[in-house]
């Protein structure tokens, strides 16, 4: 399954199947198992509820598994990888989804975001 665009939510059911990302800015979520996940584009939030392996060869991603323990191919460059519930961050912002909500927080922390029908909460000292 191949997925591309760009400024898009994309949400699909994994099979087992790979699954190749190509777009930039999306949003894509995916249910159920996949195979082996390519993300080649840039700027991408990718949730991942159980995953065999992913292979990041793009930058500026940021990627979230809840389950399974996949094989690392590729981290590429400025990417962030993570097991966890939706949440992705660093020690200076954090990134947190929940239903049509995106929440950011940290300090000293510039981000520009998509609206794509969401509202925003900002947070941290300046």
């Amino acid at each position: 399954m191949v997925l591309d665009g760009h400024n898009d939510v994309r949400s699909v059911v994994g099979t087992g199947q790979d699954i190749v990302i190509e777009g930039h800015h999306l949003e894509v979520m995916v249910s159920g198992h996949s195979g082996r996940v390519t993300i080649n584009g840039h700027h991408n939030q990718v949730f991942l509820e159980n995953v065999a392996s992913i292979d990041s060869p793009g930058h500026h991603n940021q990627i979230v598994y809840k389950g399974g323990q996949p094989a690392l191919l590729n981290p590429g460059e400025y990417n962030q990888i993570v097991h966890g519930d939706g949440v992705t961050g660093t020690s200076a912002v954090q990134v947190e989804t929940t239903g049509n909500t995106v929440e950011i927080s940290g300090s000293n922390v510039q981000r520009t975001e998509e609206g794509r029908g969401r509202s925003f909460a900002i947070n941290g000292p300046g």
